[in-house]
């Protein structure tokens, strides 16, 4: 089931907070139905690895830094956060992975680079309720095959 409002709310999240400096990156967040991993996922085991299971709100892009800051190759994989239907809310369930979804069959689409068309794809996969990007310039939420543009800094 599509956490919609979650899904919204998050993608503010990660773009009000690139609009005012707070954390100026860039990042992918894949949002799936449960803590279970979907498919096409694969885990990039760091060490030392942070800590999961923290809610993902209106804290999360400070948590993404200080997860970055214990181990900077986080930086280099999708965040997943899995639903949790006892907090009514994602949490992170891993800070390094790899998307490796099958194409979406979107083929009217320019070539956007790799990290939007993995997202868009990988918002099409099983499970999957969203993903979102997020860079200094813009952020996109992913859903089934759709995309929600927002520039930043406007």
């Amino acid at each position: 089931m599509i956490q919609q409002d979650l899904l919204v709310e998050l993608f503010n999240v990660c773009a009000e907070r690139e609009r005012n400096g707070q954390y100026a990156s860039s990042g992918i967040l894949c949002l799936t139905d449960s803590r279970k991993l979907p498919a096409f996922v694969s885990p990039m085991p760091r060490d030392p690895e942070p800590a999961t299971g923290m809610a993902i709100d209106h804290d999360f892009l400070n948590q993404l830094r200080k997860a970055c800051s214990l181990n900077p190759a986080i930086h280099d994989g999708a965040v997943l956060g899995g639903y949790d239907e006892a907090l009514g809310r994602y949490v992170v369930t891993g800070w390094s992975y790899r998307l490796f979804a099958p194409n979406a069959g979107i083929s009217e689409l320019m070539n956007m680079g790799a990290r939007f068309h993995s997202s868009l794809a990988m918002s099409c996969v099983d499970h999957v309720d969203g993903v979102i990007t997020w860079s200094p310039e813009q952020a996109y939420l992913f859903t089934t095959g759709q995309v929600k543009r927002r520039t930043l800094h406007e």
